[in-house]
């Protein structure tokens, strides 16, 4: 059986790196450098692969419509593709090349079916998801609408982030595909059809990180967790400086609750670490930050300016109604629209 991995990012690579010693790999197909500031976690495995004895096949075209690429690639023999870390439809032409069954993975807290669409690990730790559903499934054409193979759920804790999220994506999606690929059933690719409401989250943009300090310092320290590295990042403004969090956690002292106005710094710490103020009189401590001005430090009293949840959410949702009229959104987006024009 002649097996291809298609992956563009660090995550799919550690799935890749997982699988390699229980599965033979006989071809990988990957995304020249060129085009890696397209990719967030992007990755090189050309040399991985080679001196493994790996045959690997650079593409130019992440959305590989190239017809370089498609020539390319129709010249290999594929039974299996696994799509690991590459964030893009798969073209029909290739779908219709591989001989038993091209496999992706995808999931949501609400399941493959409650969470298609985008970015659904950074929404599962914006919303204060408890748990994320994984699902290994055949691509078919469609937004991962093909039947689902194997299903695997980890829970979240106040110690994840962006990157842990997908370490234990990386981990039970690696577990999925070798036991489907080492099975001995007859019908291991048929799968089981989804059921049910089908719903989408949206894509998130750079822009979309911007923080609401009027937030509770528990939402902000979920919006921060959620797009930390290997994410472009939350981030706030003083006056034109942008000032990005990577590492917050709230920091509730009743002394500093008087200070507390949303966006305020109440104090800096001796290491460049400070308090700011958030919504319900609560602080947040900002562990780990960058700037886009070398020359600012926090300052006690310094404002960051603020944009609302709602004017962010609703930004979102019409880019995506505007894309995708057809693709109806969760209703977890819906709700966080609802209830931060409550606030």
């Amino acid at each position: 059986m002649n097996i291809a991995i298609l992956l563009a990012t660090e995550t799919g690579f550690d799935i890749f790196r997982f699988i390699f010693e229980k599965i033979n790999i006989n071809l990988v197909i990957g995304l020249s450098p060129s085009q890696s500031s397209n990719v967030s976690g992007y990755i090189n495995v050309k040399e991985f692969c080679l001196s493994r004895k790996i045959d690997f096949v650079e593409v130019e075209s992440y959305s590989l419509s190239s017809a370089k690429d498609k020539e390319k690639i129709l010249k290999k023999n594929i039974d299996v593709l696994l799509v690991l870390g590459w964030q893009r439809l798969i073209p029909d032409w290739l779908i219709h090349h591989v001989q038993l069954a091209a496999l992706g993975g995808h999931g949501s807290a609400q399941g493959i079916t409650g969470g298609r669409g985008r970015s659904p690990q950074n929404w599962a730790l914006i919303l204060g998801e408890k748990s994320f559903s994984l699902s290994l499934f055949k691509i078919e054409s469609g937004v991962d609408s093909g039947p689902i193979l194997a299903t695997s759920v980890f829970e979240y804790s106040v110690f994840d982030d962006i990157e842990s999220s997908y370490m234990k994506v990386s981990c039970l999606m690696a577990e999925m595909i070798i036991s489907v690929i080492n099975s001995s059933d007859p019908d291991k690719f048929k799968g089981i059809q989804q059921t049910g409401e089908v719903y989408y989250f949206p894509q998130r943009k750079h822009c979309d990180g911007v923080i609401d300090w009027d937030q509770s310092a528990f939402k902000i320290f979920d919006f921060v967790r959620a797009l930390t590295m290997p994410y472009p990042g939350a981030f706030t403004y003083v006056n034109d400086i942008v000032v990005h969090i990577w590492k917050s956690m709230p920091f509730n002292l009743e002394i500093l609750s008087k200070e507390a106005d949303p966006g305020k710094i109440v104090r800096v710490f001796q290491n460049n670490k400070f308090v700011v103020g958030c919504g319900k009189g609560q602080n947040l401590l900002v562990k780990n930050w960058s700037c886009s001005d070398s020359r600012w430090s926090p300052k006690k009293g310094c404002m960051f300016s603020s944009v609302s949840t709602f004017s962010n959410v609703s930004s979102i949702v019409t880019r995506h109604h505007d894309r995708y009229p057809d693709k109806q959104l969760s209703p977890r987006i819906m709700s966080l629209l609802q209830i931060s024009e409550n606030t």
